[in-house]
C-alpha cells in the first residue's frame, strides 16, 4: 500500500487519483511509507526504501535511516517520497557525495597544443583497398 498525501504521484501509476487516497503499487526500490513511530509494529523493522524511520534501529539489518530535509533524494531509492519523511537505505549500494564538485573556470582553457608531439605527414596516405 503506497500511502500518500494529497495527489502525490504513485510509483508505476499514471494520473493523480483521488486526493488523500492510498493505492497499491509495486515497491521496486520506490519510496514507501510503511509505518511511523513503531506503528504498525508489523511494519518494523523497515525494509529498503521504506519509511518513516527515526533512527537506524527502525531499519532492517544492514540498512540505515536516511534522515532528510524536505525532499532530499534518498540514495538507491526511486521517487520523491513524502515531504519531511525519512527512509531506510543501504549505504553499501550508494551514498550521497560528501562535497560538491569544483566550480567552472572563469576563463576558457586552450586545449590546442602550441608544440605538437609529432610532425604531420607530407603527403596523403593511400586509401584502403
Amino acid at each position: 500500500c503506497y500511502q500518500r498525501g494529497g495527489t502525490e504521484s504513485v510509483p508505476g501509476c499514471d494520473g493523480t487519483g483521488i486526493s488523500g487516497k492510498d493505492y497499491c503499487a509495486e515497491k521496486k526500490n520506490n519510496l514507501f511509507i510503511s509505518g511511523n513511530n513503531g506503528n504498525p509494529s508489523s511494519s518494523f523493522p523497515l525494509g529498503l526504501c521504506e519509511g518513516d524511520c527515526d533512527n537506524d534501529g527502525d531499519c532492517a539489518d544492514g540498512l540505515v535511516c536516511f534522515e532528510r530535509s524536505g525532499m532530499d533524494v534518498v540514495p538507491g531509492c526511486a521517487g520523491l517520497g513524502v515531504y519531511g519523511k525519512d527512509y531506510c537505505y543501504d549505504p553499501n549500494l550508494s551514498s550521497p557525495t560528501s562535497s560538491s564538485t569544483s566550480p567552472p573556470t572563469s576563463t576558457p582553457i586552450n586545449l590546442i597544443s602550441s608544440s605538437p608531439t609529432y610532425q604531420p605527414s607530407k603527403s596523403p596516405t593511400k586509401a584502403p583497398s
